[in-house]
């Protein structure tokens, strides 16, 4: 019994109960859902989609990868803390948002201009995929720090738990059965 509990309080537990056939599928359909992620990004600014809709794929890839490898994995895999990730995407849009009123315009007022390149051929450049990157950065971020603080607090209450469980048992007299 105590060999279970130590197991379940370790911080791999999620790690340890999955099945290779799921930390192969889910290593591989990672890199698909941020290829679409990518996708979604690029193709948004013109269209539905952008910023926001693939950070939430983004944090869902990540958090696929936190719910099978477990957080001890995740946090020494991936070392940037995404609370810098928050604070990077907030200035990236404040910065698109300023940069109109410094030239005269209103704020968040968005402008675009058409490159010709001879080898890849006419290339929008717009400030709303550049507001869009800030959105991106926020949502992503601001996810993955939420799930992950939600399951560190659900693991640090077990974990709690257990050790109220484990003190009581050693303070409780043994009984004496006839």
């Amino acid at each position: 019994m105590k060999q279970e509990q130590q197991n379940s309080s370790s911080p791999n537990h999620a790690a340890k109960g999955n099945s290779l056939i799921l930390h192969t599928s889910i290593t591989y359909l990672v890199y698909i859902i941020l290829l679409l992620a990518f996708f979604l990004f690029w193709h948004g600014h013109n269209a539905p989609g952008g910023g926001f809709i693939a950070g939430l794929i983004s944090a869902a890839a990540i958090i696929l990868l936190y719910l099978t490898f477990g957080s001890q994995w995740l946090h020494t895999t991936l070392t940037f803390d995404f609370k810098y990730l928050v604070a990077i995407g907030l200035s990236i849009s404040l910065a698109c948002g300023l940069a109109a009123v410094l030239l005269g315009k209103p704020f968040l007022t968005h402008t675009f201009t058409v490159l010709s390149i001879s080898v890849l051929g006419e290339i929008e450049l717009a400030t709303a995929t550049i507001f869009d990157l800030g959105v991106y950065c926020v949502v992503s971020g601001g996810c993955v720090v939420a799930i992950t603080a939600i399951g560190e607090s659900d693991r640090a209450k077990r974990r709690h738990g257990q050790q109220q469980t484990t003190t009581s048992d050693t303070n409780t007299p043994a009984s004496s059965e006839p």
